[in-house]
């Protein structure tokens, strides 16, 4: 199983998701508390930081290798904004229940998971255009989230998603 990673950028609420690449091992980064963002400690870095790491690097993986030239571009675009690391062992800003979870969009590079419950990336990314294709995308793909315990969950992102359409 292991640990997923995901690199992202408070300023913009954008992330990527790294699956099982951290860029930068952990145990040298501060950690720091931002209640209004995410209800778990995150770890920021600086683009310099990432940049560094990433001089020489040499891809183990040939996922790590599709993921450099996006997760490049996105420490490019977002240099002088307050990014951070994050990990699947609590939850991410973006997941379910967390301040601005609603307000995130996953920049597609290798992987697909959270931008499939985040109205930026379901307008942008996938094109729905109202709720209910939203729903027969899910009844498709996703049918779990159509079950009654995630009623709340699903009215919250229905409400963020008609929000985020008249944006």
């Amino acid at each position: 199983m292991g640990i997923d990673y995901a690199l992202a950028c408070a300023d913009c609420l954008e992330f990527i998701d790294l699956h099982k690449w951290s860029i930068i091992e952990y145990p040298f980064l501060q950690t720091q508390k931002i209640p209004s963002l995410s209800n778990q400690v995150l770890f920021p870095v600086s683009s310099k930081q990432l940049e560094e790491a990433l001089d020489n690097f040499v891809p183990y993986q040939p996922y790590i290798e599709a993921l450099l030239p996006p997760v490049r571009s996105f420490i490019k675009l977002h240099q002088n904004h307050f990014l951070f690391l994050t990990c699947d062992t609590g939850e991410r800003p973006w997941d379910f229940g967390e301040p601005r979870y609603l307000e995130w969009k996953e920049i597609q590079a290798h992987f697909n998971y959270s931008g499939q419950f985040l109205p930026k990336n379901l307008i942008q990314d996938f094109g729905f255009t109202s709720w209910s294709e939203v729903l027969e995308y899910y009844s498709q793909h996703l049918s779990w989230f159509l079950h009654e315990q995630m009623k709340d969950e699903r009215e919250a992102l229905r409400q963020a998603f008609e929000r985020e359409l008249l944006t």
